[in-house]
C-alpha cells in the first residue's frame, strides 16, 4: 500500500529509495490515510488492531526497507522477465473490463471464485496479479478498502504440455470424493458441515478436497467487508465447467 503511493513505481530501486526516506510517523499517516474512506472519515474509523499493526510496521521500518533491498538483490532482480511482462498484460486486460463488468463480478473472475459481497458502503478494491502463490489468492482489507492478490497463469506451457488451468481442473475432478462434494454443492449452497457430515471422511481430508476444488475455480466463496469475514458457504461456479470443456478441446486439437 505504501509502494502504491510512491511517486515513481517504474523500478524497485526507485520505490525502495522513496520508502527509505519515510519517517516512522509518515509510515503510520500514509497507511491510516489509505484506510480512511473517501468521505473523510476520521482516524477513529480505523480499528485499534489496525493502528497497532501499523505502529509495529513503523517501529521496524529500517529493517523492513533493508529486507526489501535484500529481497530485490537476491531474488526479484533474477525473476524471469516474461513473468513481469505477463503480469502487466494481465493487469491491462483486467483494466479493460472495469467499464463493462460489475465490480463483484470482476473480483470473482480475477480470483477464480472469491466473491466480494456488496456492503452498502463504498469500498476501494485493488486487484493485483501475482504468479508465485498460484493457484491461491491472498487478500486483506480495512475500513473502506480491499486488496486482492490473485493468481495469474502468465507463462505459456512448454510445447505439447496442457495449460496449468486445465491441469488443475482435470486433477480436481479426478477424485470420486471431490465429484461427490461438487455434486452436493451443485444442488445448492453448502456449509463445511453440510459437506463433511455425509462424507465419512476426516475433516482435514474434506478441507483438502474443497481447497483443490477452489484452486481449480470450481467453487465460489464469499467475503464480506469492511471486516473481511469469509462466509462458510460454498457455491458451484457452473461457468468453470464450461471453461473446462472449451479449454480441453482446444488443447486436444492444438497442432
Amino acid at each position: 500500500l505504501l509502494v502504491l503511493q510512491s511517486p515513481d513505481k517504474e523500478t524497485v530501486e526507485d520505490s525502495v529509495e522513496w520508502l527509505s526516506r519515510l519517517s516512522r510517523g509518515e509510515v503510520i499517516d500514509r497507511l491510516i490515510g489509505f484506510y480512511l474512506d473517501c468521505d473523510g472519515r476520521s482516524a477513529d474509523g480505523v480499528s485499534s488492531k489496525a493502528i497497532s499493526e501499523m505502529t509495529g510496521i513503523a517501529t521496524r521500518w529500517d529493517k523492513i526497507v533493508n529486507l526489501l533491498n535484500v529481497w530485490n538483490r537476491v531474488y526479484f532482480s533474477a525473476v524471469d522477465p516474461r513473468i513481469l511482462s505477463g503480469l502487466r498484460d494481465d493487469a491491462d486486460a483486467k483494466r479493460t473490463l472495469i467499464a463493462s463488468t460489475l465490480p463483484e463480478d470482476l473480483v470473482e473472475e480475477a480470483t477464480s471464485g472469491v466473491r466480494l459481497d456488496p456492503t452498502g458502503e463504498e469500498v476501494r478494491v485493488l486487484l493485483t496479479p501475482q504468479f508465485h502463490m498460484r493457484p491461491w489468492n491472498a487478500w486483506h482489507g480495512g475500513r473502506g478498502s480491499a486488496v486482492f492478490y490473485y493468481p495469474a497463469d502468465v507463462l505459456a506451457p512448454e510445447e505439447g504440455m496442457p495449460p496449468d488451468a486445465v491441469v488443475r481442473l482435470t486433477r480436481a475432478l479426478s477424485d470420486p470424493n471431490r465429484l461427490k462434494i461438487l455434486k452436493a454443492i451443485a444442488s445448492g449452497a453448502q456449509s463445511f458441515t453440510d459437506v463433511f457430515a455425509p462424507s465419512k471422511l476426516a475433516k482435514s481430508t474434506v478441507h483438502h478436497h474443497l481447497m483443490a476444488l477452489r484452486a481449480a475455480g470450481l467453487v465460489r466463496t464469499h467475503v464480506t467487508y469492511p471486516f473481511g469475514k469469509v462466509s462458510d458457504r460454498y457455491f458451484l461456479r457452473a461457468g468453470a465447467l464450461d471453461t473446462l470443456a472449451a479449454s480441453l478441446v482446444a488443447y486436444l486439437k492444438e497442432e
